[in-house]
């Protein structure tokens, strides 16, 4: 029988004897430890050798999100790419990728600061208003959620800094993604949005 939500819930932090496994659908299964951890994975053949790749640790990830990532790792697979090196990359990229600041000030220096007479006051803006709350995080995993989330409050009490802030991370997010495709995403849906005030 497939894994269910409910087997999930009742299984965790349970002592057995040995460790034990429980198979899914797609090559998903989890691997329940002597102490009741259970750990997602994903079984598949690489040269015809059987071979594992962990995807997660219940509770913390789903079931769901389990059998997404093992769907998105057997196209991985079908396309002759390593599950495992697919993962390594991925954290690679995670733990290198640059904050909202660095992308930031990079944007600044190589696009606005000897091209605008207003430069300064531009960077004044954005290092008030937008890295306090965005600049630690990291460029890749920030969404519109995010950015709306700085730039909307500000349409209530300065509309016209909070105009001026979404101009500026548009035109950031076009350079980003010239300057470094495989490093950036645009927001989605930046590019139509306006403040609401």
């Amino acid at each position: 029988m497939p894994l269910s939500d409910s087997w999930l819930k009742s299984t965790p932090r349970k002592e057995c004897d040995k460790p034990y496994e429980k198979t899914d659908r797609d090559g998903l299964s989890v691997r329940v430890s002597a102490k009741g951890k259970i750990v997602f994975q994903m079984r598949f053949r690489v040269a015809g050798k059987m071979q594992r790749c962990d995807i997660g640790t219940y509770p913390l990830i789903s079931l769901k999100t389990a059998r997404e990532e093992c769907l998105r790792y057997r196209a991985a697979l079908e396309k002759g790419d390593d599950p495992r090196i697919v993962k390594a990359v991925e954290r690679m990229e995670r733990q290198n990728a640059g904050t909202v600041a660095e992308l930031f000030e990079q944007w600044y220096q190589a696009d606005m600061e000897d091209r605008s007479a207003q430069a300064p006051r531009l960077w004044s803006s954005i290092s008030k208003h937008l890295l306090p709350t965005l600049g630690r995080l990291p460029a890749q995993q920030v969404t519109l959620h995010h950015w709306l989330g700085v730039i909307e409050p500000l349409a209530k009490k300065t509309p016209a800094m909070s105009a001026r802030l979404l101009r500026l991370t548009k035109q950031m997010m076009r350079w980003a993604v010239k300057a470094q495709p495989a490093g950036i995403k645009p927001a989605e849906r930046l590019h139509q949005c306006r403040p609401q005030h």
